[in-house]
C-alpha cells in the first residue's frame, strides 16, 4: 500500500512506515508531513477516513444487487466476480494499493 502526499510530489511505501499520527492540523507518516488541513476537526476526519481506507482492503457483497453508487468502485480498484453453482456471483472490490491524501 502506498500513500501519495497532499502536494502530490511524494509517494510513501506503507511497508516502511512505523507510525501514522496527527498533530494539530497536520498528518504525519513517521517524520514526514503528508497532509495539512484548515482545522483540527478536518485533520481528524481525514485521518480517520485514511485509516479506514488503508485497513479495509476490500468490500464484499453476497447475494445482493449492486447499489447505484457502487459503480465508482470500478474506477478505484480491481473487481473479481466469484461464481457459485447454487447462487449469484459474489463481487469483491480490491483496493488498488494507492491512497491519495485529500487536498482540502
Amino acid at each position: 500500500m502506498f500513500i501519495v502526499n497532499q502536494d502530490r510530489n511524494t509517494t510513501i511505501n506503507m511497508g516502511n512506515v512505523k507510525e501514522i499520527s496527527l498533530h494539530g492540523k497536520q498528518i504525519f507518516a513517521d517524520d514526514t508531513v503528508i497532509g495539512k488541513y484548515g482545522t483540527e476537526e478536518r485533520t481528524d476526519q481525514v485521518y480517520n477516513e485514511m485509516l479506514q481506507t488503508l485497513f479495509s482492503p476490500y468490500m464484499m457483497l453476497k447475494d445482493a444487487e449492486l447499489p447505484p453508487d457502487a459503480m465508482k468502485n470500478f474506477a478505484n480498484g480491481n473487481v473479481i466476480l466469484l461464481k457459485s453453482a447454487d447462487r449469484e456471483p459474489d463481487v469483491k472490490f480490491y483496493d488498488n494499493g494507492l491512497y491519495y491524501m485529500p487536498e482540502e
